[in-house]
């Protein structure tokens, strides 16, 4: 008998006229959603990766929800659906204080294998390339790596900016990868600031040319 029955803030959203408007979807198996990815081939299959109840998947658009945890230890907050092969599905986990761990499936979330890990950082992203499924890059919060061979072993992205805090790949051009270099803020006169640039790489993160003007957000335009 609670005094509020349902949540007042739900979780999941859903459009069916491209944002125009939205309806959102209740009585889900979870209340924290960290991600959702699509397969690309089948718009009303569904992933939901959440920190309260674990990974969810979804046949029929969102309206029911069945779990997909079988073989992941702890939480995942990222996905990533292979557009080539959407049997094939990423998921990372990872916080502060636990180690970050990347999983992949092959069968449509059933079952996931762990392709990578890290003690000390946290997954934010996991890319794959449209053009070629056997490249997979990862973001972490302390760099990025990348598999060319579907996550069997995995190499890190010489990267000449301070550090990658997002990715974004070409979807017409394999190889072309785009990466956001975020500010570091100065100490010292000796250490002056350095502001946030955009970076372009052409050969798969093997060399980076810096986007000449830096990085532009609205609260650089306030005072």
């Amino acid at each position: 008998n609670p005094l509020q029955s349902t949540m007042g803030a739900r979780p999941l959203w859903k459009s069916t006229d491209s944002g125009a408007t939205w309806t959102p979807l209740d009585d889900l198996p979870f209340a924290f959603l960290e991600a959702v990815a699509v397969d690309p081939g089948t718009p009303t299959t569904l992933y939901a990766a959440t920190t309260d109840a674990g990974i969810f998947k979804s046949l029929d658009g969102g309206v029911t929800w069945k779990p997909a945890n079988q073989g992941i230890t702890g939480v995942a907050q990222v996905l990533t659906v292979d557009p080539r092969h959407p049997q094939t599905v990423y998921a990372a986990s990872g916080s502060a204080v636990t180690p970050g761990v990347v999983y992949k499936s092959v069968d449509g979330g059933s079952i996931w294998s762990p392709i990578d890990s890290s003690e000390t950082a946290q997954a934010l992203q996991v890319l794959v390339d449209a053009r070629n499924s056997n490249n997979v890059w990862i973001c972490w919060n302390s760099g990025a790596s990348k598999s060319t061979d579907g996550g069997d072993t995995w190499t890190d992205v010489p990267f000449p900016g301070t550090f990658i805090d997002y990715l974004a790949l070409d979807p017409q051009m394999s190889g072309a990868v785009f990466a956001f270099s975020a500010e570091k803020f100065g100490i010292t006169k000796t250490s002056p600031t350095i502001p946030p640039y955009l970076w372009r790489s052409t050969d798969s993160g093997v060399n980076w040319t810096q986007i000449t003007s830096s990085a532009v957000f609205p609260e650089d335009q306030i005072g």
